[in-house]
């Protein structure tokens, strides 16, 4: 099914055009209509705007003509009212357009004065801008009754200027005379129907080192809008890269695998997925080889002819991408021409998520560089982030080697004996947990007080070692012992060592006397005081005790839980405490409610 976003800026002529796709038989979904009934009609919604604006209803009824002066009263009245009624809007529209699916219509038509400024190109294959001569504009808005010119200029004031929807835009149409507007909008029918039946086969290039979650927010876009994508990872054997190529074919699967998941266990994990990323899903699940990767060396546009793409995908996240994209285009036509061939054109641009738009691959190895290996967990999904710790950490544990004069052969076998243990049916306890704890323990020294190089060297110790073994911190403790007898070690150091480790132990009521021993306490529970990324967490830790039954798991949390809850305080370092205690409360507190629901529905 192909859909067509119909738009314009006011008096354009996009209901006549609106009118005449209709008669030529195509089903509109017209947003203004779907507002009005919605906001009329709609039980949820109707109470939500009374509450909101009660002055805009008559006897518990919409009076239109008040809610249109106070929107032009009150700047701000028309950002609330779109931002309480979309979400309805969209689950319509998305309604709709399943059911123009389940009975194969070929193409429909969303009419939406403001496309662009709601997303709802996001849900489109092409898009319609008609516009006209800025004096006819305003000639035709005001002859329109009840129109005004300043009500008129404050109208196109509050939409996206003319010449931004036409950049924006598939196809536009002049709508000066009718016999033009209907021409116009035969040829596009035309076009677009004898494309039909043929499929878009996108190939979208880059380096991929590692993937980042905004690279895989565009490749949704690509998975929506094309019949079949081809991820292409650029090789070049003269550039260094952190991941060989075969380990990045191996991390964007990973990550398919990741995000379906989330998506699968959103419930529990909080993560809201944009339209775009929910049709992907629906899509990958029903035609997984929708979605290839492959590596490849030379010229880009020779490995997508190589793979039968028609199509170059171009991922746009922010302005300095248009830059480089735009000329990337033009060198790829001429060496097209030179080669006799064509591959089309297709942007893609992310959804409204900010954050994804600046983060680059670089950014995020900059990050783990630094340290800083919690930020750069939000930009990358959690297999990618595991495979850079994997890489990170590795100098982490060298360092201690050398502080410990443990010779290199041995500590190189014994992190890959470590590396092995944390990926060993891991989902939360692994070396990215690992990780979090030195970017904390680096935190604390950099804010609070430093460390003597001994005491800081045990510390790190017993974080790579403290889950070693998740069941049992005997094992775990004898394998740092054991590690620490390799080199030369000083009086007491196996016995802190060993304490430490048993610090971690919540489950147990352990004396904590030393700073060291809070210390390790406190990161070890520091992801109870996160603000992001908390539910993830607890996904996380569902993944790990998957084979338990939801009921029993639920009741077994909910122990822990409340066990965690009694602790008061709960960090024993005044640092750690100012920093979590009060947000670890409030997660715990949003952990109960959620494994409580969970039993409840179980009884149901």
């Amino acid at each position: 099914m192909h859909i067509i976003g119909l738009t314009g800026s006011i008096a354009s002529g996009k209901s006549t055009a609106s009118t005449y796709l209709k008669e030529k038989g195509c089903p509109i979904i017209d947003c203004d209509a779907l507002v009005h009934e919605l906001q009329a009609n709609h039980p949820l919604l109707k109470t939500e705007l009374i509450e909101a604006f009660p002055q805009a209803f008559t006897n518990n009824q919409l009076d239109r003509q008040k809610l249109s002066h106070l929107v032009f009263s009150h700047p701000t009245a028309l950002k609330k009212i779109e931002d309480m009624t979309m979400p309805y809007v969209m689950h319509e529209i998305q309604a709709a357009l399943d059911s123009f699916r389940k009975k194969n219509i070929p193409l429909v038509v969303i009419d939406a004065p403001l496309l662009f400024e709601t997303e709802l190109d996001r849900l489109c294959n092409s898009t319609v801008c008609l516009y006209i001569d800025s004096k006819e504009q305003k000639r035709r808005a005001l002859a329109r009754p009840g129109m005004t010119e300043e009500k008129y200029e404050t109208l196109l004031q509050k939409q996206m200027s003319v010449e931004e929807k036409k950049k924006k835009s598939t196809y536009l149409i002049l709508s000066d005379t009718l016999e033009g507007l209907h021409n116009q909008l035969d040829a596009i029918l035309t076009s677009i129907q004898s494309n039909y039946h043929k499929p878009l086969i996108g190939f979208y290039a880059g380096s991929f080192d590692p993937m980042t979650k905004g690279h895989w927010n565009l490749i949704c876009a690509a998975i929506h809008h094309c019949d079949k994508v081809y991820v292409g990872i650029g090789v070049n054997p003269d550039k260094k890269t952190l991941f060989s190529p075969p380990e990045r074919v191996k991390l964007i699967h990973q990550t398919i695998d990741d995000f379906k998941k989330a998506y699968e266990m959103r419930e529990l994990n909080n993560i809201i997925f944009s339209e775009t990323e929910k049709l992907a899903y629906l899509k990958l699940k029903q035609k997984p080889e929708v979605l290839e990767v492959v590596a490849y060396e030379g010229m880009t546009i020779d490995a997508a002819l190589k793979v039968g793409a028609n199509t170059l995908l171009r991922g746009e996240r922010n302005t300095n991408d248009h830059e480089y994209e735009a000329r990337l285009t033009t060198i790829n036509q001429k060496l097209l021409s030179v080669r006799n061939k064509e591959l089309g054109a297709f942007t893609l641009t992310p959804d409204n998520q900010q954050i994804l738009a600046h983060i680059s691959s670089s950014d995020t190895k900059m990050l783990c560089e630094s340290g800083e290996y919690i930020v750069a967990e939000e930009y990358i999904f959690p297999t990618v982030h595991e495979a850079l710790m994997e890489k990170y950490l590795q100098k982490e544990f060298f360092n201690l080697c050398s502080f410990f004069k443990i010779p290199s052969s041995t500590a190189s076998d014994s992190f890959q004996e470590l590396v092995l243990a944390y990926q060993e049916n891991r989902s939360y306890h692994t070396l990215s947990h690992v990780a979090r704890q030195f970017n904390f323990l680096q935190i604390f020294e950099s804010l609070s007080s430093s460390l003597k190089a001994k005491e800081r060297a045990l510390l790190k110790t017993a974080i790579f070692y403290h889950d070693y073994d998740l069941n049992n911190k005997d094992i775990s403790a004898k394998k740092a012992v054991d590690f620490l007898k390799k080199g030369e070690y000083g009086k007491d150091s196996l016995k802190l060592l060993s304490d430490l480790i048993y610090s971690t132990n919540v489950q147990e009521k352990n004396e904590l006397t030393t700073l060291l021993q809070k210390i390790i306490f406190d990161i070890n529970l520091s992801i109870l005081g996160t603000h992001n990324g908390y539910f993830l967490y607890v996904q996380k830790i569902r993944e790990e005790f998957k084979n338990v039954p939801i009921k029993i798991f639920s009741k077994k949390r909910l122990e822990v839980l409340k066990k965690l809850q009694n602790m008061s305080p709960l960090y024993k370092t005044p640092f750690f405490k100012n920093m979590f205690e009060e947000t670890a409360n409030e997660n715990i507190k949003k952990e109960i409610n959620l494994w409580h629901s969970f039993l409840h529905k179980e009884k149901n």
